[in-house]
């Protein structure tokens, strides 16, 4: 037992361990006042010096789930972190569809809910047994207060769902209770906003809302913040800058010089002391934040320069003049997604966000070690689905005059790789009502001595299974004498090199001294980065990122990733030639 075991020894095994492996140690060992006193310790170290430290975030893929319909794949859902028991919970989201024209297309809108626990990284559904229930909805905030989860807003397809049909905004607000697993609905006497998109934040037993959508694509005042007071349940508007009456044009007008915020990119962030920040993506006039606070004389704004995620002059000289430079773009409008850790410690906050690199191009063009990487890989997956080829091809020999089968399945090991295939082998009697791509197909990789360091990630494992289904569907033809009057001829990305990825961004904010500048820093663009995904979320838990779902289009067969990201602390970025990152969860 690890209580039996010296100090020093139980200190260098914490040291391993994540945030909600050291939680979940300590409370196994409710008794020991020593594992209980260096677990605490632990933890102290994590969320101050650590974070301090620890510059970099590191990719890690996370909840490995070869069963591709275990949870649908979903983009612009809910995502909120509940620390007592240490979980992702995710509401509703949009499932889109990819396939066919674009007017015949149907997007579905979910109202299930999973939860993902952070010590075994694994996605389960969460199964509410009485009403009510949430309607399916996407673009709603999701926010803990105490010991429960706020719902509010979100939007949801008409009856008569195309991708050109108008859609409607929610104004209901679901409380979801963890503990207890069920849902309860707030009903206030004054409808609350109809909005999805928006930013949401809790404090004080207050829920402020900014931003947002109305529906139809219709923006929200940029200038106004919703307040729930969820004690009372009573709704209130805070205007930020109210209007001003001349008495010489004897016209209502607003003051010049609030930030034009992209209402539905925009994240909400309490910074303690009644003051928050409002950032995101700037709708035209990028580079700016705002800063908010609340006094006695009411709510105060001052803009707040933002730089780092966006490279082209925001402002130009022209025939002399200083002007607005028109043609600059936004390069990561798509990817507005923030999350926030936070360093109690020393009072710090880190903001981080995803985004494309500035010199992408350049980096996909000269020859880099995570570029040879990926070629390597390449190598070790040619090999491996030979050698299925080969073994497949033998099998199905052996069994060609065979009436019954033993064993429908394949299943293999070779060099670090397993492989399931279900299906894979047919009897005759099942050859007449063939029914060609009914085969699963399930992967693991685990490192070893020949392909050191050579992990296959997302995109790799994707475009394995293609190759196989593709194989099978052949070998079936070939030795079956099955006619197929489509066989499946996958179109498949051949080079994951060429697949754009996202680099990290990273701006730190001191919280012991006034906030005048944001400035957002780039790290090393990394191995096994994600691809440039939109309609993701990206939420924190203590000192880790977790990203989840989104849609990533290839080609056909690869237009959906859905999958889940873990993003660590670590001193330095990993050389992919020395090492290879932590595979969690197979």
């Amino acid at each position: 037992m690890i209580d039996n075991l010296p100090i020093p020894a139980i200190r260098r095994i914490l040291n391993f361990l994540r945030f909600a492996e050291v939680k979940n140690l300590s409370e196994a060992f409710p008794n020991s006042v020593e594992i209980q006193g260096l677990c605490e310790l632990e933890i102290k170290i994590m969320m101050g010096r650590e974070i301090e430290n620890r510059k970099y975030l590191n990719w890690n893929r996370c909840a490995y789930d070869d069963l591709d319909d275990i949870m649908a794949a979903r983009g612009i859902h809910s995502l909120a972190y509940f620390p007592p028991n240490r979980s992702i919970y995710c509401f509703g989201g949009e499932n889109r569809q990819t396939q066919g024209r674009i007017q015949d297309r149907l997007n579905a809108s979910l109202n299930d809910l999973w939860r993902l626990d952070l010590a075994t990284l694994r996605w389960s559904r969460v199964n509410v047994p009485i009403a009510p229930y949430p309607s399916a909805k996407f673009g709603a905030s999701f926010v803990v207060w105490k010991d429960e989860i706020v719902l509010y807003g979100g939007l949801c397809w008409t009856r008569d769902q195309t991708i050109m049909s108008p859609h409607i905004s929610e104004s209901e607000c679901h409380i979801f209770n963890p503990q207890k697993g069920v849902w309860r609905a707030i009903a206030t006497e004054v409808q609350g906003p109809e909005v999805n998109g928006h930013a949401a934040l809790i404090e004080n037993d207050r829920m402020m809302i900014f931003g947002g959508r109305a529906g139809r694509g219709q923006l929200m005042d940029s200038q106004h913040l919703h307040i729930l007071d969820l004690v009372k349940e009573i709704w209130t508007t805070i205007d930020l800058c109210p209007t001003i009456f001349s008495e010489i044009t004897r016209v209502i007008r607003r003051p010049n010089g609030f930030p034009m915020m992209d209402l539905d990119k925009t994240t909400l962030i309490g910074l303690g002391k009644n003051k928050y920040l409002i950032t995101g993506e700037m709708d035209m006039d990028y580079g700016e934040a705002i800063l908010l606070s609340e006094t006695e004389d009411g709510w105060k704004w001052k803009r707040i320069e933002t730089n780092g995620r966006w490279w082209n002059d925001r402002i130009i000289e022209q025939n002399g003049e200083r002007i607005r430079n028109l043609r600059c773009n936004l390069p990561n409008v798509l990817y507005y997604s923030i999350a926030v850790i936070r360093n109690e410690a020393e009072n710090k906050l880190r903001l981080v966000s995803l985004g494309k690199a500035k010199n992408e191009k350049e980096f996909l063009r000269k020859p880099n070690n995570i570029l040879e990487m990926y070629d390597k890989i390449q190598q070790r997956s040619q090999t491996f689905v030979q050698v299925i080829q080969t073994e497949i091809e033998k099998e199905m020999e052996n069994r060609k005059d065979s009436e019954t089968s033993c064993c429908e399945h394949f299943e293999l090991e070779f060099e670090g790789t397993w492989c399931r295939i279900e299906n894979c082998f047919l009897m005759k009697n099942e050859q007449e009502k063939y029914l060609p791509m009914r085969n699963r197909i399930f992967l693991k990789c685990e490192n070893v001595e020949k392909w050191e360091g050579l992990m296959f990630d997302d995109v790799d494992l994707w475009e394995m299974r293609m190759k196989l289904k593709s194989l099978v569907t052949q070998l079936h033809a070939k030795h079956y004498n099955i006619k197929i009057d489509k066989p499946f001829c996958a179109h498949l990305p051949m080079r994951n090199r060429s697949m754009k990825r996202f680099t990290i961004y990273v701006a730190e904010l001191d919280l012991n001294q006034e906030i005048e500048k944001i400035e957002w820093i780039a790290q090393p663009m990394q191995y096994r980065a994600s691809p440039e995904t939109n309609c993701y979320r990206l939420i924190s838990a203590e000192n880790e990122i977790i990203m989840h779902g989104g849609y990533f289009h290839y080609n056909e067969t690869m237009s959906r990733m859905g999958h889940t990201h873990i993003l660590t602390l670590v001193k330095n970025v990993p050389q992919p030639e020395f090492t290879a990152p932590r595979i969690f969860g197979i």
